[in-house]
């Protein structure tokens, strides 16, 4: 009897379907909203394991007409100039700068600005001069401008020359010190062979230098470290190496005054 009865019921739920198909139609939705429920939850779950994309970029700028100065250490001849890093932070949350690391690429060797020559790493500032303190907030949507005094190796004999000239070594511009150089050595600050450019050798427009080898232009580069856990880092040379990388053997590189 019981197994009749339960029959019964089961005919007349079918009965009723039948004879009313929206129910047919609303069963069938709902076993659809529950299996797309579960196959959203799924995915989410699943995506949720892949590695976020890295959201930042870094741009590293370089001029020849700011000023510089020079300087010995460790029995290397030295020129120090500042550089700006523009970091952007290109997602929706806020994250901030926690370590930045600075290394000259050479053929000799890297140098990592850190333990013994982590003094070539000088200050790091903001466009207005003042001291930036680690952490750096980094604003979701917005970039950050970050100034640092980076040195890097130059030629001993443009370091006496220059040195007679300033001889409290600060260089009121990297591009007249060169245009001195090519005009009385022949040489540019790294000892690639330069000549002055313009008609009047006294009073030169620019100076043309054989970049060849990345130890006579030499390379940096630059990597932040964020709290999200992010690494972003770019290179550049001293002579914002693209128009140097482009150069025919044997071609010299022509920087005349803006």
């Amino acid at each position: 009897m019981p197994d009749e009865t339960i029959k019964t019921l089961v005919d007349r739920w079918m009965d009723d379907i039948k004879n009313r198909p929206w129910i047919a139609a609303l069963c069938i939705l709902g076993i659809v909203v529950i299996a797309l429920a579960s196959f959203t939850d799924a995915l989410g779950r699943l995506w949720g394991l892949l590695p976020e994309r890295n959201p930042y970029s870094l741009t590293i700028q370089h001029e020849l007409g700011q000023q510089g100065h020079i300087a010995e250490f460790m029995g290397a001849a030295l020129i120090t100039s500042k550089w700006a890093a523009i970091i952007s932070n290109n997602s929706d949350k806020p994250d901030s700068i926690l370590t930045f690391k600075v290394a000259a690429h050479r053929q000799d060797g890297d140098i990592e600005y850190s333990g013994l020559y982590a003094d070539l790493a000088g200050r790091v500032y903001d466009a207005k001069g003042l001291p930036i303190k680690l952490p750096v907030t980094l604003d979701p949507g917005h970039s950050t401008l970050i100034y640092l005094d980076l040195s890097v190796i130059m030629d001993r004999r443009a370091f006496q020359a220059l040195n007679k000239v300033f001889p409290n070594h600060d260089i009121p511009s990297l591009q007249e010190a060169n245009k001195l150089l090519a005009a009385g050595l022949s040489i540019d600050m790294f000892g690639e062979k330069a000549e002055a450019v313009g008609v009047d050798a006294e009073n030169p427009t620019g100076f043309a230098a054989a970049v060849s080898t990345d130890q006579r232009n030499p390379k940096l580069s630059i990597e932040f470290q964020t709290a999200r856990n992010f690494r972003v880092s770019a290179a550049s040379d001293w002579y914002q190496g693209e128009r140097a990388r482009k150069l025919k053997p044997g071609e010299r590189l022509r920087l005349l005054d803006p």
